[in-house]
């Protein structure tokens, strides 16, 4: 606590004079004021005949000096011109600083009780009583000291130099403001936009940053890709944003733009179209001889998904351009199919998506699914709308098939690879390959693809429409890209 220096009361006790008026004669005394914080009780303490010094203790301490009444106690009255009190006031504000009476003169001032002719204090140093501060009464002043007691740091509370919430300061008004503290002071502080973040143990305290809302929490169509500016809160209506969980898993800014595609169909980068044929397949995602594009080549086999090429092959006998709605497909001399379900012979069904090669919207991932002597699975969500005809690649074996809560699972051996794999989410309703053992011959229809009701995992164990391709090895070694010929 700073100390305050103490205040010295002079009384100052001129001789006895005798001064000249038109009305009365009177003997008067100077008080000198050695504080000015003390000069109002300079005045108000002024013994009876107090004169000159006491009235411009008055003055000096209101600031004022019209008034000599308290100088002139049988002066009958407030002084009528002021005079006398101004210059008091000035003398004994200057007395006040000092301690000591400097000659405060009243030089003709007039009161309404007399007039002073000249009269001058001698500038006695009063050897008398003090003062403290407070109120003058006799002499003495008894007041106190005045001003609050210090407030103390909120750093001192802090067990080591570093960033400390308010909180943790137990500073109650400041919870969400981080100290800056350094040696038990504060040597800065932030206020928080949002919270101030208390750490463990003596670990630096920090401010959360203000979150921003995930543009995937508005993917209403399940996982897979989406053009930002569908999404809700939006995204750059530019970027393609990957969404898992309701939270994106990635994003690529599209160069040309970004296409929204209808619902129940993966939303997807629009291509250059000076330089990707598929970008005029204007019939959607499929198999095109390149002569229906722009720069295509007439005798090689598209497969677009997307607006880009997926695949290409090229057709030794020739492509076949099939009527509009139709898939078109390279020539071959095929054998044919077996039961009407497919084309076969080594060729797949034109009007069946050639799923290997469409975009992938979740996984790869291994997830555990007991069965066929597997316990952990290759898991790939392909963008396959709902009822969409799923068929086989290759000739393939079934060697195992069940409903399950996440719908109708069968269960092949590639005949060609020898590579294990299965399809989840399939409608119950609809299992068109059913009889263990037996080798079904590619293109064949194995049933209609789901994941969008109840019967095949909606919502528990899908998120919306789509193929599932489980695989005991990695997917790329299981289906590589490729067009397949079709009939």
């Amino acid at each position: 606590m700073k100390s305050r220096p103490s205040l010295l009361l002079l009384l100052v006790i001129a001789p006895s004079a005798i001064h000249c008026s038109s009305e009365s004669e009177d003997t008067t005394s100077e008080i000198v004021i050695g504080d000015a914080g003390g000069a109002g009780g300079g005045a108000a303490g002024g013994t009876t005949g107090g004169a000159a010094g006491g009235a411009g203790a008055a003055a000096g301490a209101s600031g004022k000096g019209g008034t000599g009444q308290a100088g002139f106690p049988g002066g009958g009255g407030a002084g009528s011109g002021g005079a006398a009190g101004a210059a008091g006031g000035a003398a004994g504000g200057k007395a006040g600083q000092g301690g000591t009476s400097s000659g405060g003169t009243s030089s003709g001032g007039t009161s309404s009780g007399g007039t002073s002719s000249g009269g001058t204090s001698s500038g006695g140093t009063s050897s008398g009583g003090t003062s403290s501060g407070g109120t003058s009464s006799g002499g003495t002043s008894s007041g106190g000291t005045g001003g609050s007691p210090p407030v103390a740091d909120a750093c001192a509370k802090a067990g080591a130099d570093g960033e400390w919430c308010g909180s943790a300061l137990s500073v109650a008004s400041q919870t969400n403001t981080l100290f800056h503290c350094q040696g038990g002071k504060t040597v800065g502080a932030t206020p928080c936009a949002t919270t101030c973040h208390v750490t463990a143990g003596n670990d630096s305290d920090y401010c959360d940053t203000a979150t921003q809302a995930d543009p995937c929490a508005g993917a209403t169509s399940g996982d897979g890709p989406y053009c930002g500016g569908t999404l809700n809160p939006p995204g750059d209506a530019g970027t393609l944003f990957t969404c898992q969980g309701k939270k994106t898993a990635g994003k690529q800014v599209c160069a040309n733009g970004c296409h929204v595609s209808p619902p129940g169909q993966a939303d997807y980068c629009n291509g250059a179209p000076s330089t990707d044929p598929c970008s005029g397949a204007s019939a959607g995602d499929g198999a095109y001889c390149g002569g229906a594009f722009p720069g295509g080549n007439a005798g090689t086999l598209y497969q677009c998904a997307g607006g880009k090429t997926a695949g290409s092959q090229v057709c030794t006998s020739g492509c076949h351009s099939s009527p509009a709605g139709q898939a078109d497909y390279c020539e071959s001399s095929g054998t044919g199919g077996a039961g009407g379900q497919g084309p076969g012979g080594g060729t797949v069904d034109c009007n069946a998506k050639q799923w290997w090669n469409v975009a992938i919207t979740y996984g790869p991932y291994q997830d555990y699914n007991p069965g066929s002597g597997v316990t952990y699975w290759w898991d790939t969500d392909l963008a396959v709308s709902a009822n969409s005809q799923v068929q086989l690649r290759h000739d393939s074996k079934l060697v195992a098939e069940g409903v399950h809560p996440w719908g109708w699972q069968p269960t092949f051996v590639d005949q060609v690879t020898g590579k294990t794999f299965q399809f989840l989410h399939l409608r119950p309703q609809n299992k068109y390959t059913t009889q263990i053992g037996k080798v079904y011959p590619s293109g064949t229809i194995v049933g209609l693809s789901g994941g969008d009701t109840t019967d095949t995992g909606y919502p528990k164990y899908s998120s919306g429409a789509h193929l599932c391709v489980q695989t005991p090895d990695t997917w790329e070694s299981s289906f590589p890209k490729g067009v397949e010929p079709c009939k």
